[in-house]
């Protein structure tokens, strides 16, 4: 994590993002362990499969 930021901050990126599914609370409470803030304000849409061709015509 620590080298990803770094990498983050060379490229003078403005944020790291992360996604978990809800159910699985391991990476939740790695994240906060490691002092990772959790975003309530964003949500995840993903298109994949028959969805994803679709909107690909």
């Amino acid at each position: 994590m620590q080298r990803l930021c770094q990498v983050a901050v060379e490229h003078e990126c403005s944020r790291v993002e992360w996604t978990t599914d809800q159910d699985n609370p391991l990476p939740e409470a790695f994240y906060e362990q490691l002092g990772m803030p959790k975003n309530q304000e964003k949500i995840c849409y993903r298109l994949e499969g028959d969805d994803l061709r679709r909107m690909a015509p």
